[in-house]
Order: C-alpha cells, then sequence, then structure tokens
C-alpha cells in the first residue's frame, strides 16, 4: 500500500500522461496528419533528385512551407472550437506549458515524417541504395530540415498570435518563407540563413549552414519564450 507522498506523484503522473493525450489529440487532428503525409509523400515522388545529396535541399524549404500552415493555429484552435473562454480561465502557466507543448508535438511530428519521407526519395532510382555516405546525408538532412520546421513554426504561431488573424500570421510568415527562398534570400550569408543547407546541394558537405540552422533554433526559443504575452486574447478575435 502505497503511502499519502507516493500516491500524490502516481496521480501527477496520471494527470500529466492523461493531459499529453489530450494534447495529441488537439494537435495532431485527422485533417492535419492526412495533408501532411499526403504532402511530404507527393513531394518525395515527384519532386525530381540526380543524386542522394539533394534530398535534403529538396526538403528543407518544402517542409517549412508544410510548418507554415501546420503550427499556424496551435492556439488559433481554441477560438475555431470556442474553447478560448474556457482556456483563459487557466493559470497563466500552466496555459503557456500547454501551448508550448502542443507547439513541440507538432514539431516532433513533422520532423518524424521527414525521417520516414526520406526514404521514399529512393524509389525513384533503385541505385541510389548503393551510394555510400547514405546515413551521414540522412542524419544531416533530418536536423537541417527539422531546424528549418522549428523555426517557421514557431514564427507562424507567433505571428498568428501578434495580429490575432490566422490569415495574416500566415502571410507575414509565407512573405518572409518566400524571401528568404527567392534568388535575394541566397546572397544573405549562409552562417545567417536558414535556407542556406537547401539553397544548394553542396552546402551539405560544408558546415557554414550549421551556424544559419543553429541561429534558427535561438531565435525560436527567443519566440517560444516571447509568446506569453499573447496567449489571452479578449478583443479582435477572427
Amino acid at each position: 500500500m502505497c503511502n499519502a507522498g507516493d500516491c500524490f506523484k502516481y496521480y501527477r503522473l496520471e494527470e500529466e500522461a492523461g493531459l499529453l493525450n489530450y494534447n495529441i489529440k488537439i494537435a495532431l487532428t485527422r485533417t492535419k496528419v492526412c495533408y501532411s503525409v499526403s504532402f511530404l509523400l507527393i513531394l518525395a515522388l515527384i519532386r525530381g533528385i540526380s543524386s542522394p545529396e539533394e534530398i535534403g535541399a529538396a526538403m528543407d524549404a518544402n517542409v517549412a512551407l508544410l510548418a507554415i500552415i501546420f503550427c499556424s493555429d496551435t492556439y488559433y484552435q481554441e477560438i475555431q472550437d470556442n474553447r478560448w473562454e474556457v482556456f483563459n480561465l487557466l493559470p497563466d502557466r500552466n496555459r503557456y506549458h500547454t501551448i508550448c507543448q502542443r507547439l513541440l508535438l507538432q514539431v516532433l511530428y513533422i520532423s518524424l515524417l521527414i525521417s520516414l519521407d526520406y526514404w521514399v526519395f529512393y524509389l525513384q532510382k533503385a541505385v541510389y541504395w548503393n551510394e555510400t555516405g547514405k546515413l551521414r546525408l540522412y542524419i544531416t538532412a533530418v536536423l537541417a530540415c527539422s531546424a528549418s520546421v522549428l523555426f517557421f513554426g514557431t514564427l507562424s504561431f507567433t505571428m498568428v498570435n501578434v495580429f490575432r488573424n490566422l490569415w495574416m500570421g500566415i502571410g507575414a510568415t509565407f512573405l518572409l518563407w518566400n524571401t528568404l527562398n527567392s534568388t535575394a534570400g541566397k546572397k544573405i550569408p549562409d552562417c545567417i540563413n536558414v535556407f542556406a543547407y537547401g539553397n544548394s546541394p553542396k552546402m551539405a558537405g560544408s558546415v557554414d549552414w550549421i551556424f544559419g540552422k543553429l541561429v534558427a533554433v535561438v531565435v525560436s526559443v527567443l519566440l517560444i519564450y516571447f509568446n506569453k504575452r499573447f496567449l489571452v486574447w479578449k478583443k479582435g478575435l477572427r
């Protein structure tokens, strides 16, 4: 028979597990799962590559675009489903942790899809399976693309909270994505360019792009912290 302290601990563990399951259902809806899987499968099957070195470059900007849509309504769902008034009754700390957990669940989910979808590219040519260095290229691509997902997913979520409007938030983030993914964006120094890895397959053999990804991760962490002040919407909801 457990003592009062152990019983309370087990109760808290069960409560946290229940909250995690609830957040998974909210963050990863059937609609999101369906369109994300379809998007990445289509990308892997129709996006032509000439060598395995190009797989990561082919995925980088595209998975970032997916993250913009996928993560944009992390908090906005509470408004769409008419739960925001009840949700805002929670203590600030609990509300903030819940939203952060949902955001990170979405980022981890897309990263998992990336790790699986990577190998679908190999179906284009059977000869790719005979290439050397597959594991190194795989790990590099997954980590690089996951950094882009974290940055653009967090930025999209933040912009929606700032503007208090779903489409304005998505539009503002897409504008930055389009700029960084353009010819002008390629002129940005690799050390601060989140898309330096994907701009050229040759960057996979360099280390300059790593700094751009690290900058993106640091900015993402700061944005997540910055969102503390935007998690209570009382007016101007759209």
